[in-house]
């Protein structure tokens, strides 16, 4: 539960007190003034002092609405360029005045306006304030509008590494450790068939100068692209049957394709997390589960059991990087002399 903080009452004190203090002050000042009848000039102006005093406590303790918004004006501290950028949000959240242009109404209604704004996540302090705010406010930005429709303007999806300057080595370089930095490595909208491409200029630059306003002071932003790599998947699969070998094979490929695919890959198809292991035995239950294939055996990844990501790497597979062995049944399961054979692209197994 929470309680209201109670303003302290600054009117304490009326004109009377004012001037019975004032005159109560006099002798420790001086022992030839004597006379303290409204009629002597000083007592005069004391009073006038007074009442002049009196009005400002009285004025002081009744703010009023314009400084109100001056004053929540100056507790958002927004920059011009930051102020453009929250004006251009969308839904409810746009019809909220900036707070260089508060509301005509009362000064619960500024209050209720400015408590809102700062609500909204504006400062990239965390790693999650750096990936929500790139994901989410910097392509309503008119910079990003700007560079939306050309090859590698806009982006799918981004992962936030702090410590570390992923631009500073530029291509296949490993990030360099950096204190203060803050990596933002970038993946584009692409192609599904060829997904694996790098931001491009322009939009590094909006998106590094979209955090300038917005970082702490002593942090370099760094926008960099994923690190791919190639991957050459071997398994064999033992085709049932009831299917045709090639078109198994081509379900195959094109599952892990898919899979291991950098936009909407991974288990929750929301891309291939970056630097998640990829493992020869995450791929064999995908592979056991296409249709036609009865049981894998030997999946391996770039001849090992898996290959191990960095946190800016993401894989890189082709359907055609998947060239599997394929065994398939002759005779009928189960019965004797029934045996699994290799299968050959120009030979059909009876």
């Amino acid at each position: 539960m929470t309680m209201p903080i109670e303003l302290p009452d600054l009117d304490d004190i009326d004109y009377d007190e004012l001037i019975s203090g004032a005159v109560a002050a006099l002798p420790g000042y001086g022992s030839d003034w004597t006379d303290y009848n409204p009629s002597d000039p000083g007592i005069a102006v004391l009073e006038m002092l007074a009442w002049l005093t009196e009005m400002l406590v009285y004025r002081s303790n009744r703010i009023q609405p314009e400084s109100y918004r001056a004053f929540l004006q100056l507790l958002t501290g927004y920059g011009e360029s930051a102020l453009r950028d929250l004006q251009a949000v969308s839904g409810d959240e746009a019809a909220l005045a900036g707070p260089h242009d508060p509301s005509a109404g009362e000064p619960l209604q500024t209050v209720r306006e400015v408590l809102q704004l700062l609500r909204r996540r504006y400062r990239a302090v965390t790693v999650t304030d750096y990936e929500r705010l790139a994901l989410s406010t910097f392509p309503q930005t008119h910079a990003a509008d700007a560079i939306a429709s050309a090859d590698g303007g806009s982006i799918a999806r981004l992962v936030c590494l702090p410590e570390v300057n992923a631009a500073a080595g530029g291509g296949e370089a490993a990030p360099e450790a950096q204190p203060g930095a803050i990596s933002l490595v970038v993946l584009p909208q692409a192609t599904d068939s060829a997904p694996w491409s790098q931001p491009s200029a322009d939009l590094a630059d909006a998106l590094s100068a979209f955090f300038e306003d917005r970082r702490i002071v002593t942090t370099t932003v760094c926008v960099a692209g994923p690190r791919f790599v190639a991957l050459q998947v071997a398994a064999t699969l033992y085709i049932d049957s009831d299917f045709r070998a090639p078109e198994v094979l081509e379900r195959a490929r094109r599952v892990l394709f898919e899979y291991l695919h950098p936009l909407h890959g991974g288990a929750d198809r929301g891309g291939w997390p970056f630097g998640r292991t990829v493992r020869g035995s995450d791929l064999t239950v995908r592979l056991a589960a296409v249709p036609g294939v009865a049981f894998v055996e030997g999946a391996s990844v770039n001849g090992g059991d898996s290959v191990v990501l960095a946190d800016d790497q993401l894989p890189q597979m082709a359907p055609s990087d998947f060239d599997p062995a394929a065994m398939v049944l002759q005779g009928v399961l189960g019965q004797q002399g029934s045996r699994w054979v290799a299968w050959m692209p120009d030979t059909e197994v009876e």
